[in-house]
């Protein structure tokens, strides 16, 4: 069984383009090393937020560890919601970005495993830590 990476990031706001750049090239890097990569932005063409939530939820809950993005000025409530989720179910959260819009946000900090300002370096690090 491969082992299955959840990315969470900003999305609210963003064009398909902006918030898929990033997840393409993780996925890219991270398939070619034998995981499998599962992302939000392939459930957004759903018109029920409710069903996007419990299908990223079950999603989420069925990973094995997350890469999250952290490096917009913006904070995104769902990604501290997902960061938080995936904090309360064990599961490793491997973030990237520099972090300034969640300085002070306690939930993100508590479950973050490991930071990293580059995202090439946050998917390496996934790679050498957590292929099963």
């Amino acid at each position: 069984m491969k082992p299955t990476v959840y990315m969470i990031g900003k999305m609210t706001g963003l064009s398909l383009e902006e918030m898929s750049k990033w997840r393409r090239e993780a996925t890219d890097m991270l398939t070619f090393s034998g995981f499998r990569v599962l992302s939000p932005v392939n459930t957004i063409l759903d018109p029920n937020p409710r069903e996007i939530q419990h299908s990223n939820m079950f999603q989420l809950k069925n990973s094995h560890v997350m890469l999250a993005e952290l490096d917009h000025p913006e904070p995104s409530l769902s990604s501290v919601s997902e960061i938080t989720a995936a904090g309360i179910f064990g599961k490793p959260v491997i973030t990237w970005g520099s972090r300034v819009a969640y300085k002070n946000a306690f939930w993100v900090l508590e479950y973050t495993t490991r930071h990293f300002l580059l995202m090439e370096d946050a998917v390496q690090y996934i790679i050498e830590n957590y292929y099963l």
